[in-house]
């Protein structure tokens, strides 16, 4: 060796070729390529900076042919060898890239060879295999038990067997208990006992009888909606129900109490709710102030009694009008499916395609305290809207006044149908602040039931 590679060993060439060839030699160890000299790693250790000589040998013991039995564990222990001089070693970059080369050979070694599995243990004993979990386990079958030896008996032959000939099941005896009859509750089963008691009334106190019937429990109107000897009506709203709306309670209470028995209750309740008394659709009094209240005049069933109040109580009478159109409200109900096209189709008539003028008397809301006096009990009272050009009609409400304790109350079926009882101006007051700019409320207009 020159003088020159001991002083300086950093600034000499490496010759790899023959380190790796050192390193890694055995005797089953296949020829690996060598690195060309003039690779990036003589370039790193000309340009590595120079340290002083590491007093540890440079020497790399190698491990005992003995205890390696395969190639790549002597390349690993190879490189576990590289790694442990790295610590001590002052020549780290040198060390270092011999590190990185053997690693590389070793592994392009190891791709071009097959995969050696080792060899499958073999035991005295034969291992179970491990089932999949979707498989069933092995369950030993029960041992078979033997039934116990007869004497032998000589076999008969079987006689052939011969169904019984069907007879048809003979018809069931009707037993009383167990079939009912059909569920049929007529108007005088509910309301005998009512009008026993309504007879010995005046007709002022009938209508409050009969309003407070439905008013001070729910009972009477789910009685009044099981009646089932109603007649059959042509119209989309049932003669009887367990529902009231503002108008049906009026004109029920109005049919009650103007019905000497239950046998007069349907003609009454006809006569009120239809003109002439033609039970369907078209000839039902839709519209309050051209239809219910006028036809009922004409029949002799109320009066009008708003102009006579005012008189009375030295009040201004005054008066709303409009003109409603009569076909295109029936064909609005057509379009929304509120009645069906053949319930409508006989509207088609020369009353209907006329347009209907109203005018409706009524007392306007900030003298209806000073008429107080003068309002009867029993009377029917129509609540009175503004003309604005978009509702069809003028009077959106109906109900019955009556007195108690010399406050006018105001008895009358509320939007979800219950039967309502409140203070007449306190009811007034509320409307006329929740409904000054939709749909104003003007005034009440009176009606009177004739008995």
């Amino acid at each position: 060796m020159k003088k020159s590679e001991k002083k300086s060993p950093v600034g000499k060439k490496v010759p790899v070729k023959k380190v790796i060839k050192r390193l890694v030699k055995t005797k089953a160890q296949p020829k690996t390529k060598s690195v060309p000299k003039s690779s990036a790693v003589t370039r790193t250790l000309k340009s590595s900076p120079k340290l002083p000589k590491a007093k540890t040998s440079r020497k790399i013991a190698r491990p005992a042919k003995s205890s390696l039995k395969h190639p790549w564990q002597f390349v690993e222990s190879l490189r576990s060898l590289i790694l442990k001089q790295l610590r001590s070693a002052q020549n780290r970059w040198t060390l270092g890239v011999i590190c990185g080369v053997i690693s590389v050979s070793a592994l392009l070694w190891r791709l071009q060879r097959p995969l050696e599995l080792p060899a499958p243990i073999q035991s005295e004993k034969p291992v179970a295999l491990a089932l999949p979990l979707s498989a069933p386990e092995h369950v030993p079958e029960p041992a078979k038990v033997e039934p116990p030896q007869l004497a032998a008996q000589p076999v008969v032959a079987a006689a052939p067997v011969v169904p019984p000939p069907v007879v048809p099941p003979a018809p069931a005896a009707p037993v009383p208990v167990a079939t009912a009859p059909e569920h049929h509750v007529s108007v005088s089963a509910v309301l005998r006992l009512a009008f026993s008691e309504a007879k010995k009334l005046s007709f002022a106190k009938r209508v409050d009888y009969w309003s407070q019937y439905f008013w001070q429990s729910s009972s009477p109107r789910e009685k009044m909606g099981s009646i089932s000897d109603a007649p059959k009506i042509e119209d989309v709203t049932p003669l009887l129900s367990d529902r009231f709306d503002c108008t049906t309670f009026v004109e029920t209470v109005a049919a009650l109490s103007r019905s000497e028995s239950a046998d007069d209750f349907f003609s009454k309740l006809v006569e009120i709710r239809y003109r002439d008394g033609k039970a369907d659709y078209v000839h039902r009094n839709h519209f309050p102030e051209v239809d219910w209240i006028p036809n009922n005049e004409k029949a002799g069933i109320l009066s009008d009694i708003t102009a006579r109040t005012a008189q009375n109580a030295k009040v201004p009478l005054k008066t709303e009008e409009k003109t409603i159109d009569r076909l295109a409200w029936l064909n609005l109900q057509i379009q929304q499916r509120k009645v069906t096209r053949e319930l409508a189709s006989s509207g088609a008539n020369v009353e209907w395609r006329e347009a209907a003028h109203a005018k409706v008397n009524y007392l306007a809301v900030e003298d209806v305290e000073k008429v107080l006096q003068q309002i009867p009990d029993g009377a029917i009272l129509n609540l009175v809207r503004k003309n604005d050009g978009k509702h069809p009609v003028l009077i959106s409400h109906q109900g019955y006044l009556f007195r108690s304790g010399g406050t006018v109350m105001l008895r009358h079926a509320s939007t979800g149908g219950n039967i309502r009882n409140v203070v007449l101006t306190e009811y007034l007051r509320s409307l006329v602040e929740s409904s000054s700019g939709a749909w104003p409320v003007v005034g009440i207009n009176l009606n009177q039931l004739r008995g």
